[in-house]
């Protein structure tokens, strides 16, 4: 069982400027302090001001950790008031350092357009600063490519690259990938004609369908389900 976090020597080691013990002081102000081997359980109180103060220190260092914590609390309005521009501001400090979750957050916001003019193409720099190696959001980063050469957001819609990137998700286990290649072959799953130029195929459906009920996914279980019942009533043989 882990024992409660020293506060106090953390503290002692922030002050000389440790950024591990400044990074970690932000982190337990912000979520609370946990027990090893059970759910988060705030053991020292929460306190997202007490977490941007520490995060503050750490971004002023250029710590990259820090700069995207402390973004993600402008983005939040969580222990400071509400700002995207300087979530933005940290995000690209962050990014320029190399930090995979700053690469990320950027996509996403021009992708959405949030607080910067809606650009697929910038989202698509940064989304695929994250995709060549393993790390916590290569798969996000290929969905955000997918959904971005779908869209047409700012580039040129391209149907074969959608296909590829959801694809590449696919295969790292990406439950949303799957269903997203079943929808896009399926009549019935893409009954609001989000994928209305694609050329259906209920056999490439089903294999897609087929990944989510292998790893026991109830939506895997009930399209498929759908689709071979539709299939079914219109008189198919599907052995």
């Amino acid at each position: 069982m882990k024992k409660k976090t020293d506060i106090k020597k953390l503290k002692i080691k922030a002050k000389k400027g440790n950024l591990k013990a400044i990074r970690e002081l932000g982190f337990i102000y912000y979520f609370g302090d946990v027990k090893e081997g059970t759910e988060a359980t705030a053991i020292t109180p929460k306190d997202p001001k007490e977490a941007v103060k520490w995060w503050q220190i750490g971004a002023s260092k250029k710590d990259p950790d820090c700069l995207v914590n402390l973004g993600f609390c402008y983005h939040m309005g969580d222990g400071v008031i509400q700002n995207n521009i300087e979530a933005k501001k940290c995000w690209e400090q962050a990014s320029n350092k190399g930090s995979q979750g700053a690469h990320f957050n950027l996509g996403i916001f021009y992708e959405n357009g949030w607080s910067v003019v809606k650009n697929g193409k910038k989202a698509l720099i940064y989304y695929k600063k994250n995709i060549k190696t393993k790390n916590p959001y290569r798969e996000t980063s290929l969905l955000g490519i997918a959904r971005i050469y779908h869209e047409g957001n700012n580039v040129k819609k391209n149907t074969k690259e959608c296909i590829k990137y959801y694809k590449r998700a696919a295969k790292l286990g990406n439950l949303k990938a799957m269903l997203e290649l079943g929808s896009m072959y399926d009549e019935v799953g893409d009954e609001r004609g989000v994928y209305k130029s694609i050329k259906k195929d209920p056999k490439l459906a089903l294999k897609y369908y087929y990944q989510l009920v292998e790893r026991n996914c109830i939506i895997g279980h009930f399209a498929s389900e759908t689709l071979l019942e539709e299939q079914i009533a219109s008189k198919i043989n599907i052995k």
